[in-house]
């Protein structure tokens, strides 16, 4: 796109898509995280569980890269990413989020759910919010030198489905 528009900022350029398409987004940041200014993978399938495994060569390429990265979720999302239960992130969903951590070198998260319902982070700074007045959403961030580069969106009661809302959240976050 940049070679055949040359006008555009590639400062700019930024990944996301949701579900299948959020596993596109992972492998678009794995491949050439430097033409990115930021991604948010939207429940992305094909990586929950520990499908994603970064190889020392994927690490190598975030050296000197920070890439923004918000991963979204819903409390009825897919099976491994939300306990309704227990009312918090699966394992999952914790790997990611500290998988992101790693390539922005953060610190790894230690997920404590009875401190921090739902996420289990204590996040630098965290919002709440209802959506198009239907759904709360929530949202933790990390930071790294005062700007957000991890962020876990959990939307409550919102099943595995693409709600238009996200456009704005992946907008605000990029």
């Amino acid at each position: 796109m940049l070679e055949t528009y040359p006008a555009l900022d590639a400062s700019r350029v930024y990944a996301m898509g949701y579900s299948m398409g959020g596993g596109s987004t992972m492998k678009a940041i794995l491949a050439s995280p430097k033409t990115f200014a930021a991604a948010v993978p939207m429940s992305p399938v094909t990586y929950f569980g520990d499908v994603w495994i970064p190889s020392e060569e994927n690490l190598a390429q975030f050296e000197n890269v920070d890439l923004p990265v918000m991963l979204t979720s819903s409390t009825y999302d897919l099976p491994l990413t939300y306990d309704q239960e227990n009312g918090h992130i699966l394992d999952a969903l914790q790997g990611l989020v500290n998988q992101m951590c790693q390539i922005n070198e953060l610190p790894e998260v230690t997920f404590d759910f009875a401190k921090h319902p739902i996420s289990g982070i204590d996040a630098d700074r965290e919002t709440a919010s209802e959506l198009n007045g239907e759904y709360m959403n929530h949202t933790w961030y990390m930071n790294k030198n005062g700007v957000p580069m991890v962020a876990l969106n959990v939307t409550e009661g919102l099943t595995h489905s693409l709600y238009p809302e996200y456009g704005k959240l992946f907008w605000e976050f990029v």
